[in-house]
């Protein structure tokens, strides 16, 4: 009877401990997350803006969503409209955060504060939701004394959960174009554009709680007929919200002589393809520049040098440590992976007929999958697979200049995605390695977060410095007059990922003219990178100052301050 006992017990205590862990694991499968917010701005005809926002979340606590709208100077936020399902929220006069959740379900209300309004509703039962919510902002347009603006903070940083997806469209009757409208967006990964008379922007990476979406946008001077009125020229505003970002003072003038020209320089970059190296990395539409300052000083390394390889991973791994000092960028990371593929026999060059002449024309077959790819080298990869068509002379996939602009013209989003990934997926890795580390400095409620390099960090870059002074000086140094034909293929990668290839062929040369008889990387390769590098790096200024110019493209993580309705914070409380 008592073996008994003891067994019921033991069943009993197992069972309980099983469920509290079933119950523990239900618990945080429901952490609170916001999905997507959709915003959509219409502007009126007297300044004043409807917005109309869906907002899609998961809420596992609190009793309300409350979101703060500051700094409004003489604008005022009315007429909100809450409803989820078809039901329409019931409007409260006076909103009290105190009540209950019960109490607030299908209930919102405009709460005063100090500082400005919060927009509030309850969340209601369950933990699902798509909230549809309207509200109006009164004189959102400014009449300065050369033009009209909008200067508005969209998404605050400090939210709870910041948002995993956001869109937001501005729109007129008015129909904004590149004769009438300028624009800038700041403190997020996007991009924005003209669309049929709308202003479109989105994210490409999910909002962490220090990003933002504030839009500057520079408006013909009587487009609406606001009585809001600043004694100010719009370019005091612009160098507010310019000041820490990447965008530079282009001018209208010259944004539009650029974007003239914009087709052209497609098509000649198109071209290089025709050298062998394919039109792989066409997409490369902005990339994230790193607002910390470099960990070393460089120059204070001239005439030092390291000689050993100075790392032995995925080189993807510490893109950040080298695009912290400017010693690489992503046009050299796409010239590193080629190389890389060419040695491993993953690729090779060769030769296709075209058109009713049967033309030749150059391109690459792919072979196999790389070895040991990283994770970025292997999206790289599959971008080439999708883009190559199959060969009708061996079944092998071959990349056509025509291939990969069909394919570019479908996925030119997905690519600038993908050169997003480098910087923060490279942070990640070398946080987890410990090479930098990240400080956070409070100010008040206030979080700036500040990445530094630690001890290895720091000696990992100055190798990187001492050894890419050494592949320059090669032949000075007199050290090699024989060679290993693996290890200076190693040098010639680093040399693609320094933007030093033609420097280090010439090197080479001078030492053993015969590595180049026995190594894959024969002259003609090498001429491939050297062009593909340079048509990358025109490519990518040209695309960076369209951002700058007003005219759409990629948002800047810096800048906008002293927005309209900046405030900080929102979400479930």
């Amino acid at each position: 009877m008592g073996n008994k006992k003891r067994l019921l017990c033991k069943v009993f205590l197992t069972l309980v401990f099983v469920l509290s862990i079933g119950f523990s694991g239900i618990t945080n499968s429901y952490a609170g997350s916001l999905n997507e917010v959709n915003l959509n701005v219409n502007i009126l005809e007297n300044g004043d803006a409807v917005i109309n926002m869906v907002w899609d979340s998961v809420e596992d606590e609190g009793t309300e969503i409350y979101i703060p709208i500051e700094n409004l100077k003489d604008s005022k936020v009315t007429d909100l409209v809450v409803k989820e399902n078809g039901v329409v929220f019931e409007s409260q006069s006076e909103w009290d955060t105190d009540l209950s959740r019960d109490e607030k379900t299908h209930k919102s209300g405009i709460l005063e504060t100090s500082n400005g309004y919060e927009i509030c509703w309850g969340i209601g039962e369950g933990k699902n939701h798509r909230y549809e919510v309207s509200y109006k902002i009164t004189n959102m347009v400014k009449q300065l004394n050369d033009y009209q603006m909008i200067y508005w903070q969209f998404i605050n940083p400090g939210m709870k959960n910041p948002p995993e997806k956001v869109n937001l469209s501005v729109r007129s009757d008015k129909k904004f174009n590149e004769d009438n409208t300028r624009f800038w967006e700041f403190g997020f990964e996007g991009q924005g554009s003209f669309n049929n008379g709308e202003i479109n922007i989105e994210n490409n990476q999910s909002f962490n709680d220090s990003n933002k979406l504030v839009l500057l946008m520079r408006l013909d001077k009587d487009m609406f007929n606001t009585n809001s009125l600043i004694d100010e020229d719009f370019q005091y505003y612009q160098e507010k919200a310019f000041d820490g970002s990447s965008y530079t003072m282009e001018t209208a003038e010259e944004a539009i002589s650029r974007k003239k020209t914009e087709k052209n320089i497609r098509n000649v970059f198109l071209g290089f393809l025709a050298a062998g190296i394919g039109a792989i990395t066409l997409a490369i539409v902005g990339s994230k520049k790193v607002s910390e300052k470099p960990y070393i000083d460089v120059s204070k390394y001239k005439g030092e040098y390291y000689r050993d390889i100075p790392y032995k991973g995925h080189m993807e791994d510490i893109f950040y440590l080298f695009e912290n000092i400017n010693l690489s960028s992503y046009d050299k990371y796409l010239n590193y992976f080629l190389l890389k593929w060419i040695k491993e026999g993953v690729v090779e060059s060769t030769t296709y007929t075209q058109g009713l002449f049967k033309t030749k024309k150059d391109g690459l077959k792919i072979l196999k999958a790389p070895e040991n790819p990283g994770v970025l080298e292997k999206k790289f990869y599959d971008f080439t697979v999708e883009a190559a068509k199959l060969s009708s002379e061996d079944g092998k996939k071959v990349l056509r200049e025509k291939d990969f602009k069909t394919w570019m013209e479908k996925n030119d989003a997905k690519f600038n995605k993908f050169i997003n990934e480098f910087s923060l997926y490279s942070m990640k890795k070398s946080k987890e390695q410990g090479y930098i580390e990240e400080k956070t400095n409070k100010f008040l409620i206030f979080k700036k977060y500040v990445q530094t390099g630690t001890k290895e960090g720091i000696e990992i870059q100055e190798n990187l410095v001492k050894f890419r002074n050494y592949l320059k000086d090669f032949s000075l140094l007199d050290e090699r007059r024989s060679f290993e034909v693996n290890i200076w293929d190693e040098y010639m990668m680093y040399a693609a990922i320094f933007g030093i290839t033609k420097e280090v062929e010439k090197e080479f040369r001078k030492i053993s003219p015969q590595y180049f008889e026995q190594t894959t990387f024969d002259t003609n390769t090498l001429l491939m990178c050297y062009i593909y590098s340079n048509s990358i790096n025109n490519y990518h200024a040209n695309v960076g100052m369209s951002g700058s110019s007003g005219l759409g493209g990629i948002s800047s993580i810096g800048g906008g301050g002293g927005s309209f309705g900046g405030g900080f914070g929102g979400g479930a409380r």
